[in-house]
């Protein structure tokens, strides 16, 4: 990871939790699979009437094999998703950082992806979302565009 990669991370986490301890903004935790859960994972979030920033931790992917041992392709993600043409409704932006040890690797690859996404109980309300997305960045060594479904659940 260069030094702009990292200073634009620091900004664009600045900006994302800004305000972030406002009394009547509620705390949610995840769980799912798609760009808000960077992959497979887990994500911790700020849900309050109108948009919903969340950091989240997952896989990419994982190869075990017996003459391998483990690989996997894992990181943290940081994003927001704003309702602004209704409370289900969601557009956002999530950019995401994985370990690649894929192919022998052994690098961090960055990606960043818009996203829609269908909160059915509403963006600041528990339960089950649904969605797309779509990636630019490294994968596997290579700059790829890659659409992704998105299906999860908020607590």
């Amino acid at each position: 990871m260069t030094y702009g990669h990292v200073v634009a991370i620091i900004i664009f986490n600045s900006l994302l939790f800004s305000g972030i301890t406002l009394a009547k903004d509620k705390k949610t935790i995840g769980v799912g699979i798609g760009a808000m859960y960077n992959g497979l994972g887990l994500s911790y979030g700020i849900q309050k009437l109108g948009s919903f920033k969340y950091i989240s931790l997952g896989c990419l992917s994982v190869f075990t094999s017996s003459s391998r041992g483990t690989k996997y392709n894992c990181g943290f993600g940081l994003g927001f998703v704003r309702t602004d043409i209704g409370n289900r409704h969601g557009l956002g932006a999530h950019i995401g950082a994985t370990y690649n040890e894929h192919r022998g690797l052994n690098k961090i690859e960055v990606f960043v992806a818009p996203q829609y996404i269908y909160f059915v109980n509403g963006i600041d309300g528990a339960g089950l979302n649904l969605g797309a997305s779509v990636g630019f960045g490294k994968l596997d060594g290579d700059f790829k565009i890659s659409p992704g479904l998105q299906i999860g659940y908020q607590f």
